[in-house]
């Protein structure tokens, strides 16, 4: 059993290797915690392989180590990682400039305020123009039930909400808008979430 332990162990080194980097890449953990942790799941996953749940050996450790490698990630020991390198890329400054402090903003128009003012003022005239695309593009496929759903939508703070101002039903007004949503064309506009966010 030893000398069969030792075989797929070497059969398998390459994948943890690749495994390791992989991961390491995506969650910021060392290539060698990763190693560690797999190589142990070798064992673990070797001794507790039983040929009754119907995959091969090399199958059966394969997707134990991808789980493990997922537990390191989700485990104390991505946390850590996230966060300390998330502090030391706050921590890197000039070797002439102090460590971060926080300091009092002063008086005037804050540039975070202003960013932030730019950014929706963007995304409000990107939702616009998509809207605009959806419904005009094509007056065949739309009807004028589906542009005044559109133009009232802002002024509800919902679905049901603005069926009842309109004297519609509330799937009647969900209909509409999936059917507007299938014409949605994520090669010329992007992710749909982009324009959601606030």
């Amino acid at each position: 059993m030893e000398n069969e332990f030792d075989r797929v162990f070497l059969e398998m080194k390459r994948t943890i290797h690749n495994i390791s980097l992989r991961y390491s890449k995506q969650s910021g953990v060392p290539a060698a915690e990763f190693v560690s942790q797999l190589s142990e799941e070798i064992w673990v996953a070797y001794r507790d392989y039983d040929s009754a749940y119907g995959a091969t050996l090399i199958t059966w450790i394969n997707g134990c180590l991808r789980r493990r490698a997922m537990d390191v990630i989700r485990e104390r020991d991505g946390t850590y990682y996230r966060r300390v390198s998330l502090i030391s890329a706050i921590a890197k400054t000039d070797e002439d400039e102090d460590a971060p402090t926080s300091e009092v903003a002063e008086s005037g128009p804050s540039l975070e305020e202003y960013v932030i003012e730019r950014m929706h003022r963007k995304k409000e005239a990107d939702q616009r123009q998509l809207i605009d695309f959806l419904v005009n593009s094509d007056p065949d496929q739309v009807d004028p039930v589906t542009t005044l759903i559109v133009t009232k939508f802002p002024q509800y703070p919902s679905i049901t909400a603005l069926a009842k101002a309109l004297g519609l039903h509330h799937e009647v007004v969900k209909r509409k808008l999936r059917a507007l949503s299938r014409r949605y064309d994520a090669n010329r506009f992007g992710d749909y979430r982009e324009y959601l966010a606030v």
